[in-house]
């Protein structure tokens, strides 16, 4: 059974991904003195546990998980039942990194390092490997020994999938604007003035119209008909 009157206790100050989860219980518990208002708001927080989509777990100080919610069972495709008991490094993808949160694992162990976002890949049960953040901070006794410690896990295998399409649209629309083409491309606001261009288009205003334009310049101001001047504005219109 999730205690989450011991996991609050254990868990403050706590991460910012948990944060709004531990302000929820704060503001429902901070004025509960009778015994039946403080059940009523354990009982709150553990729905919202349950609720979450952060996998939120609890581990000892031998590296097991005692506890797990349903969203860190969706994550990595095991039963509920089959992550309690494993080792947090059990979801690594090899033995070298498996090794790596191991040895991190015992400076944890220590007390003394300072809770920190990690960023790194895990594997499901069906061997798919998936990006994820991982939020942690320290479970600690009346006396501040360690006891173990609470977790979030984020699947962030999207997020960076995204992220790296929009790098990828951005390089290619860069390297065409930035091409020594001949194809002259730019483009300008409401106002006529240039929002950007490439290479060729700068070369080309340089050799026709002798002019050196720069971002935030309106491009009319370089024609010196003023009958042309208009066309071109009818143009933009």
């Amino acid at each position: 059974l999730f205690d989450s009157e011991r996991f609050l206790s254990a868990y403050f100050p706590v991460s910012a991904s948990l944060t709004v989860l531990f302000l929820i219980f704060y503001i429902l518990s901070e004025n509960n003195i009778a015994q039946r208002d403080l059940i009523n708001s354990n009982q709150r927080f553990s729905s919202l546990v349950q609720a979450v989509p952060m996998g939120i777990t609890e581990n000892d100080v031998d590296g097991r998980i005692t506890f797990a919610n349903p969203a860190m069972s969706d994550i990595h495709g095991y039963s509920l039942e089959e992550i309690r008991g494993k080792y947090l490094w059990d979801f690594q993808v090899d033995a070298q990194s498996k090794n790596d949160i191991k040895r991190y694992f015992r400076m944890m162990v220590k007390g003394t390092q300072v809770p920190e976002c990690y960023i790194g890949k895990n594997q499901k049960k069906d061997s798919e490997i998936i990006d994820v953040r991982v939020d942690w901070d320290y479970k600690r006794n009346e006396k501040g020994e360690v006891i173990g410690f609470i977790a979030a896990t984020t699947d962030i295998t999207k997020e960076l999938e995204e992220e790296e399409r929009a790098l990828q649209d951005e390089a290619v629309k860069r390297s065409i604007i930035d091409s020594p083409t001949s194809i002259n491309i730019w483009a300008v606001d409401r106002e006529y003035r240039y929002v950007f261009f490439n290479k060729a288009h700068e070369k080309a205003m340089n050799r026709y119209w002798d002019a050196d334009i720069r971002l935030g310049v309106n491009i009319l101001d370089f024609i010196k008909d003023a009958d042309y001047r208009e066309e071109v504005q009818k143009h933009y219109e």
